[in-house]
């Protein structure tokens, strides 16, 4: 439903746009929910999601991704590279 020039989407419809906006090589500005990357990210913050061009991942660096176990949209920081993966958490993870 629109309200007021927003768009909401379910996390599945999100995550679908954010497919396509990434394969056209556009960002993408998105309302984000939840509390797992407060207080960086505080929920109902407005991001732009950027392709990273062929770039990969950096220790620090906010990324988005599909959770693997529900391949719902998550946004969490990369806080290691371990062999050819990385691990990445929330800022508000314990």
């Amino acid at each position: 439903m629109s309200r007021g020039g927003e768009l909401h989407l379910s996390n599945v419809g999100q995550m679908q746009l954010l497919r396509g906006a990434a394969e056209r090589g556009v960002p993408l500005r998105m309302m984000v929910r939840g509390f797992s990357m407060t207080p960086c990210i505080r929920d109902e913050d407005v991001l732009t999601i950027e392709p990273m061009a062929g770039r990969l991942p950096r220790v620090g660096d906010v990324v988005a991704f599909s959770m693997p176990d529900t391949g719902r949209l998550a946004i969490h920081r990369v806080i290691a590279r371990p062999g050819s993966g990385w691990l990445i958490r929330g800022d508000n993870a314990p």
